[in-house]
This record gives structure tokens, C-alpha cells and sequence, in this order.
């Protein structure tokens, strides 16, 4: 699946944050408030961690 600019626009909070993913890792997250882009990857020593783009959209 590919994760379209209308598909985040048109993402509302609800009553638990969620998450808006595409086939490659990358996501959006969206909490009650402002959505943010990260990507989850997996460092050759240690636990699976995110990196954080920051926010969607950018101003």
C-alpha cells in the first residue's frame, strides 16, 4: 500500500493514537494532535529503534 497525501490529510485523531503505514516501513503516527513521519530500523547491535523525520506537514 502507498501512502498518499490525502490519505494523511484526511486522518482525524481519535480516541487512541494510530498509525498510517506504507509497504517500505515508513508511517505517520497521529496522536491527538499534529501526526509525525518515522521509520523503524534495526541497528547490527541492539533493539529494533525509530528514526523521527519530524512533523507532517512542514511548515
Amino acid at each position: 500500500m502507498m501512502l498518499t497525501d490525502t490519505a494523511i490529510k484526511t486522518a482525524e485523531a481519535q480516541d487512541k493514537a494510530f498509525r498510517l503505514a506504507d509497504s517500505e516501513g515508513l508511517f505517520i503516527h497521529v496522536p491527538m494532535g499534529k501526526k509525525f513521519w518515522f521509520m523503524p530500523y534495526r541497528p547490527s547491535v541492539g533493539k529494533k529503534q525509530k528514526l523521527t523525520f519530524g512533523p507532517y506537514p512542514l511548515h
